[in-house]
């Protein structure tokens, strides 16, 4: 039998590299289940459900944007309004939009892309960063560890709701 694992990115220590390395983990599994569809069968929406599997990777990809301009210390609005409108943040996310024309290589291309800057706001963060509170919104917020624990959890939820999807489709 395989044994399971996850790969610590090099340079970086502890709890950040521990988060790190289940998002990739978790973000491989995930794409994994778009990357042979159709955009047909990206933005299919099943009866009794409320999501595709193509909002829910924009979904995901999204949210890793909003932390790292949290995790950098940059406000939620502040993000450049090209990278808002390519993750339907200016939109309400409750129902979450329903991106259309979606392909696997352009959904890969976005959680590369949202990756890449929580990657990059990652870095900086040593274990001395993790009582600091990230302010999520009014009246809300949580620590670093707060945000890299539930992270990697979020992206699991709605991984195994792809893999409920993606039976329909």
């Amino acid at each position: 039998m395989p044994k399971m694992d996850i790969q610590v990115p090099a340079g970086m220590g502890g709890c950040v590299a521990l988060a790190c390395a289940a998002l990739d983990s978790g973000q491989a599994r995930l794409l994994g289940l778009v990357q042979d569809l159709s955009p047909e069968q990206l933005e299919k929406v099943p009866a009794g459900l409320s999501n595709s599997l193509a909002t829910l990777v924009v979904h995901v990809a999204a949210t890793e944007v909003r932390m790292a301009h949290r995790l950098a210390g940059r406000p939620a609005n502040d993000i450049p309004g090209d990278v808002r409108a390519e993750y339907l943040m200016d939109v309400p996310q409750n129902p979450l939009p329903q991106p259309r024309g979606e392909t696997a290589a352009t959904l890969r291309a976005k959680a590369e892309k949202a990756r890449g800057m929580l990657r990059d706001a990652l870095a900086g963060l040593g274990d001395a960063d993790l009582e600091r509170e990230i302010v999520m919104g009014p009246e809300r917020s949580g620590t670093v560890r707060w945000v890299l624990t539930i992270l990697p959890s979020h992206q699991m939820q709605h991984f195994g709701q792809m893999q409920m999807i993606r039976k329909f489709v």
